[in-house]
């Protein structure tokens, strides 16, 4: 953990760190809790939503506060992107060194507006991810160059000891760049849950055997790809992948589409059976103004 917030956070005793996690989560327990007080920087609690009683209420906070780094999930960043940039643009941000995103997709339009419209290309805004059972960034960017080195839509790079492996969910096949699979790691990590409580027959059929090609493999239930530069891209939850036509999709990618509509704030697709196609895509959207509204 202290590793984590050193290589991938770059945090010092001088910053100041907002988390926007519930503190009963492991975001919170790592970065609220255990990691910001093993560096010795400032924490800040927060109870409550980002837009009541003031919609720049969030914002607010980072500037009376002189926050360096403010952490967000992308759905955060969702609901302030709903409320517009000019909620930020009355608070006084330059404290801010970078920002940080995880617990989801951060989708390619919600980071091009946090990067460009709110922080005018001049603060780092980068994705990252890791799991409840790895309290410690399993891919990301490191903090001194995490700025040249992202890549939009993706949570970055393997971290110094995460060996990933994406394999054909039917064969167990490593697949090519670009190739959809199941996200597994080769080798266990520093901080990995050793057990579950009262089960460990569980934790060993859930995670190490769960499948009969991932025996002895780490398995993180994650569908994902990687570029021929060895970047990651998260599809979504392996069983949530659904097959259209002969091509498999991962929902994230079409709610990633809808999202980019300026229009929709929130996006959620599921795979239901079809006769014709195997599966097709339902969505249900949030719109942040009418439907028809300027479209």
């Amino acid at each position: 953990m202290y590793w984590t917030a050193k290589w991938v956070y770059g945090l010092n005793p001088e910053d100041i760190i907002f988390n926007t996690s519930d503190i009963g989560w492991i975001v919170g327990q790592s970065y609220l809790v255990f990691g910001s007080l093993l560096v010795g920087c400032t924490t800040i609690l927060y109870d409550g939503l980002p837009d009541y009683p003031t919609p720049d209420l969030w914002w607010k906070m980072m500037e009376k506060h002189r926050v360096t780094i403010p952490w967000m999930a992308p759905t955060g960043v969702r609901v302030l992107r709903k409320l517009g940039a000019e909620q930020a643009k009355k608070c006084n941000l330059s404290s801010i060194q970078r920002v940080v995103c995880a617990g989801e997709v951060l989708n390619p339009d919600v980071w091009n507006w946090l990067y460009k419209d709110v922080f005018n290309e001049k603060v780092p805004v980068f994705d990252h991810m890791w799991q409840t059972e790895v309290p410690g960034s399993m891919f990301g960017y490191p903090m001194g160059d995490a700025k040249s080195l992202f890549k939009s839509d993706s949570a970055g790079l393997p971290m110094p000891g995460v060996i990933p492996e994406i394999l054909d969910e039917y064969t167990g096949k490593r697949v090519k760049p670009i190739q959809k699979g199941i996200l597994v790691l080769k080798n266990p990590i520093p901080g990995m849950t050793p057990t579950i409580w009262m089960d460990p027959e569980r934790y060993q059929s859930g995670y190490w055997k769960n499948k009969l090609f991932t025996k002895g493999m780490y398995f993180t239930g994650d569908a994902a790809y990687t570029d021929q530069e060895g970047y990651i891209f998260f599809a979504g939850r392996s069983d949530e992948v659904i097959k259209i036509s002969g091509h498999r999709i991962g929902t994230v990618e079409i709610e990633s589409a809808l999202v980019s509509h300026p229009a929709i704030t929130e996006a959620a697709v599921v795979g239901i059976p079809d006769e014709l196609r195997v599966d097709r895509s339902c969505q249900e959207n949030n719109w942040a103004t009418h439907p028809l509204q300027d479209h």
